[in-house]
C-alpha cells in the first residue's frame, strides 16, 4: 500500500452463535446380566461470523498499459474504494 493511501474509516464486525444439547437417564432392562442401562447424550454446534472493513482515499492516478514512450489516453483508478475482508468458521 503506498504512503499516500489514507484509512478514512474502520468497522470491525463479529457474531458468535452457539447451540449444547446435554440429557443423560438410565433404562432399566431387568435382565439377569444386565439389570439397567446408564447413558449420556450431548450435542454442540457453534458459528462464527466476522468481517472487517476499511474505506481508502488517494490522489487520482492514471492507469496505463503502453510499452513505448508515447503520449496516450488512459483510464483513470477511482481516488477512494471500500475494501471488506470476510471470514466464517463453521
Amino acid at each position: 500500500m503506498g504512503p499516500d493511501f489514507v484509512v478514512d474509516s474502520l468497522k470491525t464486525y463479529s457474531q458468535e452463535a452457539s447451540f449444547r444439547f446435554v440429557t443423560n437417564g438410565s433404562v432399566d432392562l431387568n435382565r439377569k446380566f444386565s439389570r439397567n442401562l446408564k447413558y449420556t447424550l450431548s450435542a454442540d454446534y457453534t458459528t462464527q461470523k466476522d468481517y472487517q472493513q476499511q474505506y481508502y482515499t488517494a490522489d487520482i492516478t492514471a492507469e496505463s498499459y503502453a510499452l513505448d514512450d508515447s503520449t496516450h489516453e488512459v483510464p483513470y483508478l477511482p481516488s477512494s474504494y471500500l475494501n471488506r475482508s470476510l471470514s466464517t468458521l463453521m
